[in-house]
């Protein structure tokens, strides 16, 4: 018996274990995640004001359009993605070399995991929930209505 219930309570502590890592992670947001590599790194020269060798990356549409080099990002082909080939050096080097910082590997892992997990453009949805989140925060500094006839009145 007490053999049976070291088997029964092995067995499912090994499934729990399995099962924790079965829960996929969600991929990284363009918004969130992507957006900030981008401004760190990219904006001086490549937004719409600059938009040196006529590429700019300061939006998702602007990511997606094919230019004279191709196109920066395709999404779910890392490995076709002209942003991935300039960072990662298979390309002309972007930033460049006299560049102070550079993106970090972590970053540029990142990028590559949201160009992987189909480059999907989250920016509606999180200026919805910011938007949200204000609407709610406003409506926290007004003044509670008054109650009459609540239980608290007698």
């Amino acid at each position: 018996m007490r053999t049976a219930n070291l088997v029964i309570w092995s067995v499912l502590a090994i499934l729990m274990a399995s099962s924790k890592g079965t829960a996929a992670d969600p991929p990284p947001s363009f918004n969130k995640d992507v957006m900030p590599v981008l401004t760190k790194y990219c904006f001086a020269c490549h937004t719409a004001g600059t938009a040196k060798g006529g590429i700019s990356l300061d939006s998702f549409a602007a990511l997606t359009k094919m230019g004279k080099k191709g196109t920066l990002v395709v999404a779910s082909k890392p490995e076709e993605s002209l942003l991935v080939k300039v960072v990662t050096g298979q390309g002309k080097l972007m930033p460049p070399k006299k560049s102070k910082e550079r993106p970090t590997e972590a970053e540029i892992a990142k990028v590559k995991v949201w160009i992987t997990a189909g480059a999907k453009d989250d920016t509606a949805r999180t200026s919805l929930e910011r938007e949200t989140v204000l609407s709610m925060v406003a409506g926290f500094n007004q003044p509670l209505p008054a109650r009459r006839g609540s239980f608290f009145d007698h």
